[in-house]
């Protein structure tokens, strides 16, 4: 057996390799080993040094590692792979380079790889997960990754606005474009506040309309959690888009209805207080008529002035319908006699410069109305 004690320049290069390394002889010996390698399984040199391979690190009888190193072995050919490491003490994801040696033994590297697969697989579950709830809701799940600005939308997209699920490389700006124009500065200026923000907010909210394939516009509620790094930088969103059309529909609605209950309740306020003054009016020239005789030259200005009280008598009736404080007395109405009955007042009122040519066929129609309402 040949000594494969290094020299003293032999150890300041195995210092100086970064990676974890590991010479075997050919009888699958521990020859040497640098402090990576010793840092990695956390034993001292001594402990390593003339001991098998597979006695100090038995989880290689059953990883991938045995079929590796023996194919190097066997055919001289250098192997690279990645494998889990779990022993007593430590857990590793390493990348494992191996090269045959003169002496029929190997030189193998180790590099720690850990964190990066272990990134990985968690990236993967959590894209398993948004996938999976992308399929249990109806809302349109979203996921931005805000350093590569890549959008994943998710199918609930085509579901609801008609969109296929996608990944699209310009996601800012493709999200930015479906905004409504009169919304997008607000929403946009918004969003960024909370990502550029020195709250370190997590949470984002916005109502904003939203363009469908089809061209229309739908209300929608967008609600997003923020991932952030360990600098507070914002890294991805992952949020859930709501389709609220109907029930903005609906509010909208409830508002209108609100809007004609206080004009409602305003005009039958009107109502009645005119209908004080009509009463009183209405009065004074009741008693005016009484004491004159029916050929006295004014007689026929009350009988006008009698017939436009009892127009406003009908108008306060339909004020105070509209407000819902007057009840309807539908009855049989010759529609004929009433629209003569309006000449000679509507004469008066747009006076003697516009001519008023009334045409009404007198057929005896009947319709069954309140008087008021026509």
């Amino acid at each position: 057996m040949r000594d494969h004690t290094p020299s003293l320049r032999a150890e300041k290069i195995l210092a100086r390799i970064k990676d974890a390394f590991i010479l075997l002889d050919d009888a699958w010996r521990i020859v040497e080993v640098n402090k990576a390698l010793t840092d990695l399984a956390g034993r001292p040199r001594e402990s390593l040094l003339g001991v098998s391979h597979w006695e100090a690190f038995p989880a290689s009888r059953t990883n991938k590692a045995w079929s590796e190193y023996h194919a190097a072995r066997d055919t001289g050919q250098e192997v690279h792979f990645t494998e889990h490491y779990i022993g007593e003490g430590y857990d590793y994801y390493l990348e494992v380079d191996a090269y045959p040696t003169e002496e029929a033994g190997l030189a193998i590297f180790f590099r720690d790889v850990s964190a990066r697969i272990r990134s990985e697989l968690a990236r993967e579950q959590s894209e398993q997960r948004y996938a999976l709830a992308a399929r249990v809701t109806s809302n349109a799940i979203w996921q931005w990754d805000l350093d590569t600005n890549v959008l994943d939308w998710g199918e609930g997209f085509s579901t609801v606005f008609g969109y296929p699920s996608s990944r699209d490389a310009h996601g800012g700006a493709e999200w930015e474009s479906l905004i409504h124009p009169d919304d997008r500065s607000r929403v946009v200026l918004r969003l960024e506040h909370v990502l550029n923000g020195n709250d370190g907010a997590i949470q984002w909210e916005d109502s904003y309309r939203f363009r469908r394939a089809d061209g229309s516009w739908a209300a929608v509620v967008d609600r997003a959690y923020i991932t952030r790094d360990a600098y507070g930088r914002a890294v991805s969103m992952f949020g859930a888009m709501e389709d609220v059309t109907p029930r903005a529909q609906l509010e909208l609605q409830l508002r209108q209805a609100q809007k004609m209950e206080a004009v409602g309740q305003l005009a039958g306020g009107i109502a009645h207080d005119f209908n004080n003054l009509l009463t009183i009016i209405t009065g004074t020239l009741e008693l005016v008529r009484a004491d004159l005789s029916p050929h006295h030259p004014s007689a026929a200005d009350l009988a006008e002035i009698a017939a436009a009280s009892e127009r406003a008598r009908t108008l306060v009736r339909q004020l105070l319908t509209f407000s819902r404080k007057q009840v309807v007395h539908p009855q049989p109405v010759r529609v004929g006699e009433l629209v003569q009955g309006t000449q000679k007042l509507l004469r008066r009122v747009i006076g003697e410069e516009i001519a008023v040519d009334l045409h009404v066929q007198d057929d005896g129609a009947i319709v069954h109305a309140d008087p008021g309402q026509l």
